[in-house]
């Protein structure tokens, strides 16, 4: 009935336009066809009556047979089928007058009174609430929802819904009811229970039905409300690809039509929240390749223009044309590229764009190369005014910044425009001096050549042969690593010929002479002397007397090719005569001196070279009377020493350093000239100055290796000639400079104790003594047999004084006084050789075992030998002797079991004169074991060996 409702206002409306309209002129066909369909709404009003009549009917029927019926189930059916009536009634009530279809006063439309959406509403909540267990209950739920909605009662229909699915979720109408609940709950701003909603329906619909479109659609702008912008977008690719919308043959109606431009509408907005065109491409890249992806950056970027965003819609049209390059649609792209920049007024954009432009389409594209050649034509109108902008700015740009990427970009826009405009002589130009600033000369020299020689003579002609020249001659100056022989005679050759085609075309040109001179040279640079002698004669036959700029060069050329060919006597003479015709003021007469110097320089090079020395000297120091700014007079005269050093002539050698010293002080060469004067005063036996020298190297040198040696070197020196002085600081400044490595750190401190000890400084010797001690210990890890000697070796030096002081001291009367004395000096003692014996070095340890030894036997025989008091009787004094024998036992005991200890190093090997003194003195003091008459291969052995 909505339907038919709906088809009546239509119809009515064209009737009263139709109506409005019939007094027109010439109107006669469509009078006809107003006519024709007014009588066809009439004859839908009549059946609309009949229909809302037979409704009535119904109405009046059931109201009759729900008062006779006694079946429960009969009178449900009844109420049931009343209240859906009363529901239709209501919808032909607001149809038929409130869109004045008949009058307020037509018997039908008081016979609708009664029946508004209210009175349906009540009705239908009425049979619910009767007849809960209804069979077709989901059914009245539903139509509830639908009388909510007519009356606009969105949050009311919505619970019913919502009760609905939940209490009937197998019913025929769930997923529209799902729909509809989805779209109160969007309308409402519920979004996130709304994307639930529409997933129930996309989830349990037929995928591709027309209902599932409308879900998914509507699911994914859920998605977009709730900002998974990433969901959104899969779900509107789910939903191109299983309906093809992008496909023109697949729009079967305006429906499709709107669906299709509303989903690429949504993608676009929701990629517009997102990062864009990242957002695009990072989508395909996770769901692979699209057939419509055009579609999707082309409307994107529209979008995206029609916001004025124009950076971002150039970005989209770029991100297409790069996932898809060199086809027909990137090219369009690329032009909106170029348009979005127009309009949004970036300059510095556009050229980039149109850059682009060309690289994908231009000449040498692979575009280009497939074009029929009508299609080219075409694109090379496109591009010509691009390219020859493109090739200017950056041949500019080249030249303002000297950038070799912007020249390259200049030279192959000049090119490609060369091809898509068919030629043209000044641009041609142009790009030879790409070419040249780019140090592309041979390229340079054949486009000048083609600009000079293939068009018609002009102004510019004689420049461009000229600049043919240059070209090449900037081509032979490239370093030999750049280009192999062959290429540098090819291009010598290129540029004879030319500078001849020069000469002769253009031969009154003042350039003739200076380019003939240029030849010569060239050709001397490449060891061509009999070609360079040749040119240059040619150039002082053809130059004026006068001209001494051509002249002087000529003639250089002629000494410089005695100089090459090594006959430097000759060069010699040859740089004399030049001089003669440069004046003195003339900055180029000191270059030919400096060429002079350098013919004698190499004359006495060979005279070294021949062993002639007394020659070589002479060239080498005549070259000051010559040329006394010569530049290369520091090496003749540093090579003057170095030769006499050399050939051994000590004396001359120092002399010559000494004069070299002073003239040239500060020069990198006297930076290792000490070593010089060092070896020469070594060698002629002045060995004090060579130490000194030594130690100037050593301090300049700080902590290097070369400082370590020549420090060493210079205390050694002067310790051999007996320098104690000299070698003392010298040892000194060794030890405190070079802690590392160990070893010869020690040794230096052991040559400072026995400088000091011939100097009979016991002090100063025992200082370094403990040096020794202390660095073999802090060496821990870094310490060697050798510095562990060292250390055993001072460790006993230092202990002997202790024993000494030991041994000096007498006990005597009071005793308690003089054995503490005694005592304290025994305990030092022990210490020191107890270090010692720790050491574990042989030559020391069986030493310091036997001093220790001996140690507790003095201790003991002086405890027994000590002076007794005299005021004692016989019995008190044989008890005081007895004590003091009970106390020299366990000395005496200490003592034979160390000198034990020490004897017994002989059977591991060691046997020196301290292990056979503990034999001997085990002898003494148990004579009863150690037998002194009984030997065994030179040892003392105890007698049960």
């Amino acid at each position: 009935m909505k339907k038919s409702m709906l088809i009546l206002l239509t119809c009515l409306g064209v009737a009263i336009n139709a109506q409005a309209q019939t007094d027109l002129p010439k109107k006669n066909t469509e009078a006809q066809i107003i006519s024709a369909e007014s009588n066809s709404i009439e004859s839908d009003i009549v059946a609309e009556r009949q229909q809302v009549n037979n409704v009535l009917a119904a109405l009046e029927r059931y109201q009759k047979l729900s008062k006779i019926t006694k079946k429960p189930e009969l009178l449900a059916r009844i109420q049931v089928r009343s209240a859906l009536l009363a529901l239709d009634a209501a919808e032909a009530n607001w149809y038929l007058i409130a869109g004045e279809l008949i009058e307020a006063t037509d018997p039908l439309a008081e016979a609708l009174a009664p029946f508004t959406f209210e009175f349906a509403q009540e009705q239908i909540s009425k049979v619910i609430e009767d007849h809960p267990d209804y069979y077709e209950l989901d059914r009245l739920y539903y139509q509830l929802a639908h009388v909510l909605d007519l009356q606009g009662k969105l949050e009311d229909q919505l619970e019913v819904l919502q009760l609905s699915v939940a209490r009937f979720p197998s019913s025929k109408h769930l997923n529209e009811q799902w729909f509809r609940i989805g779209e109160l709950q969007f309308s409402l701003s519920q979004f996130i229970d709304a994307e639930k909603a529409y997933l129930e329906v996309v989830s349990n619909t037929k995928q591709g039905s027309d209902f599932w479109r409308r879900a998914s659609y509507k699911y994914a702008w859920s998605l977009y409300k709730n900002n998974e912008y990433q969901k959104s977008t899969e779900q509107l690719l789910e939903l191109l690809d299983v309906t093809e919308l992008w496909k023109d043959e697949n729009l079967s109606d305006d429906t499709a039509v709107s669906l299709r431009q509303d989903i690429f509408y949504l993608l676009s907005l929701t990629f517009s929240y997102q990062d864009g065109n990242e957002s695009v491409i990072a989508l395909l890249e996770q769901k692979g390749i699209r057939p419509y992806e055009f579609q999707l950056f082309n409307n994107l970027g529209n979008f995206y223009l029609e916001g004025r965003r124009y950076l971002d819609a150039a970005d989209v049209f770029r991100g297409y044309s790069k996932r898809h390059p060199g086809t027909s649609e990137a090219l369009k792209m690329q032009l909106q590229v170029i348009e979005a920049f127009k309009n949004g007024g970036f300059p510095s954009q556009l050229l980039p764009a149109k850059e682009q432009l060309a690289l994908e389409f231009g000449p040498g594209s692979q575009f280009w190369l497939k074009r029929p050649l009508e299609k080219k034509k075409e694109l090379a109108a496109l591009l010509t005014p691009e390219l020859i902008q493109l090739a200017e700015h950056y041949h500019a740009a080249a030249r303002e910044k000297s950038d070799p990427l912007f020249r390259d970009k200049a030279a192959a826009y000049y090119l490609q425009y060369l091809e898509t405009s068919g030629g043209n002589a000044q641009k041609n130009y142009q790009l030879a001096e790409v070419y040249m600033e780019s140090g592309q000369y041979l390229k340079a020299a054949e486009a000048f050549a083609v600009s000079a020689y293939d068009y018609p003579t002009d102004e510019k002609s004689a420049e461009s042969a000229y600049a043919v020249l240059v070209a090449y001659q900037a081509q032979i100056g490239v370093k030999a690593k750049q280009q192999t022989e062959e290429e540098r005679h090819f291009s010598l050759e290129q540029e004879t010929f030319y500078a001849l085609k020069f000469a002769d075309t253009f031969a009154s040109d003042k350039r003739v002479v200076p380019v003939l001179l240029k030849v010569a040279q060239d050709q001397a640079a490449e060891n061509n002397w009999d070609l360079a002698i040749k040119t240059s004669k040619r150039v002082i036959k053809l130059a004026k007397p006068t001209d001494k700029e051509s002249l002087q060069p000529a003639w250089k050329l002629v000494a410089q090719a005695a100089l090459d060919n090594q006959d430097y006597l000759a060069a010699e003479v040859g740089y004399l005569q030049l001089l003669e015709l440069t004046p003195r003021r003339n900055k180029q007469y000191i270059n030919y001196q400096n060429q002079l110097t350098s013919a004698v320089f190499k004359q006495a090079e060979i005279h070294a070279q021949a062993n002639e020395i007394d020659l070589a000297v002479e060239d080498y120091l005549r070259i000051r009377k010559l040329h006394p700014k010569s530049s290369v007079l520091v090496n003749a005269e540093y090579d003057a020493a170095t030769l006499l050093l050399n050939n051994e002539r000590w004396q001359s050698a120092i002399e010559q350093l000494k004069i070299f010293n002073r003239r040239f002080n500060g020069h990198k060469f006297t930076k290792n000239i000490n070593e010089k004067f060092a070896l020469a005063y070594e060698k002629s036996g002045q060995l004090t100055l060579a130490a000194q020298v030594l130690g100037k190297i050593a301090k300049r040198e700080g902590s290097s290796q070369l400082a370590r040696e020549s420090r060493w070197h210079a205390a050694e020196l002067a310790r051999k000639q007996n320098e104690t002085q000299l070698a003392i600081d010298m040892y000194k400044r060794f030890v405190y400079d070079f802690p590392a490595p160990v070893a010869p750190n020690m040794e230096a401190r052991k040559y400072l104790a026995d400088l000091y000890a011939a100097q009979k400084d016991d002090y100063r010797r025992n200082f370094w003594l403990k040096k020794i001690t202390v660095g073999h210990k802090k060496a821990a890890s870094l310490s060697t047999d050798r510095t562990a000697w060292l250390a055993a070796w001072a460790g006993y030096e230092l202990a002997e004084p202790q024993f000494n002081r030991f041994e000096s001291l007498r006990l005597k009367l009071p005793l308690e006084r003089s054995l503490a004395r005694k005592q304290k000096a025994m305990e030092k003692a022990l210490k020191a050789y107890g270090n010692v014996v720790e050491l574990g070095v042989a030559d020391f340890a069986t030493a310091a075992t036997y001093r220790i030894a001996e140690l507790y036997r003095l201790l003991g025989k002086g405890l027994l030998d000590s002076e007794r008091p005299k005021d004692l009787d016989a019995d008190t004094l044989e008890e005081y002797v007895l004590l003091l024998e009970d106390e020299a036992f366990p000395l005496e005991e200490q003592a034979i079991e160390l000198h034990l200890t020490n004897a017994q190093r002989a059977s591991q090997g060691v046997y020196d004169q301290w292990v056979k003194k503990s034999y001997l003195a085990l002898g003494d003091l148990q004579p009863g074991r150690y037998q002194r008459g009984e030997k065994h291969d030179g040892f003392l052995l105890p007698a049960h060996f």
